[in-house]
């Protein structure tokens, strides 16, 4: 069941959203998918979802720190 309510909330956002979410989980073969597709190829990689946030935070905290915009 909880796939089921991943998928429907996921198909509020639009292919080319769902492309871009797939090219920073560096999923592969996305790009000739359908939104369908994408949304399943998403949710079956759910935890790689969490590490990704991790992972851009703190990429974009390294980068505010060099630029100095850290508080």
């Amino acid at each position: 069941m909880e796939y089921n309510s991943d998928a429907a909330r996921l198909q509020t956002l639009s292919r080319e959203q769902l492309k871009r979410a797939a090219k920073i989980l560096k999923l592969k073969g996305y790009s000739n998918k359908n939104k369908s597709e994408i949304i399943s190829m998403i949710s079956e990689n759910k935890k790689k979802v969490s590490d990704a946030v991790y992972d851009e935070n703190e990429t974009v905290l390294r980068i505010r720190e060099v630029l100095g915009l850290s508080t």
